[in-house]
């Protein structure tokens, strides 16, 4: 995204959250093999087109960021925030470690 700060990259996870300069909100994009970047936006329902959500939930699961058939649950904006929720995590969870080698 144009205008937006890297908060976040994990390569390994496939994913980023970067914050958008203008609005000052976060933006989370993921990398949907086979099909690029996808980007997800803050709303109240992130997942108006289901095969967009699709998409991204197939990609969070093949990346390991959510797991098993559990985590995938029917209604797709619960599980969007779950995903979100689990970047999230991660970013903490990296913090953390840095400052405990510090």
């Amino acid at each position: 995204m144009l205008n937006s700060d890297i908060v976040r990259i994990n390569v390994e996870k496939g994913f980023a959250v970067l914050r958008n300069r203008q609005k000052g909100i976060k933006i989370y994009l993921i990398y949907v093999p086979g099909g690029g970047p996808r980007v997800l936006m803050p709303s109240p329902d992130p997942c108006k087109e289901a095969s967009y959500c699709a998409k991204m939930i197939e990609a969070a699961h093949r990346w390991g960021i959510i797991e098993g058939k559990e985590e995938r649950v029917a209604e797709s904006s619960e599980t969007i925030s779950l995903l979100i929720k689990r970047m999230e995590e991660v970013q903490r969870g990296f913090y953390s470690c840095l400052k405990n080698l510090l």
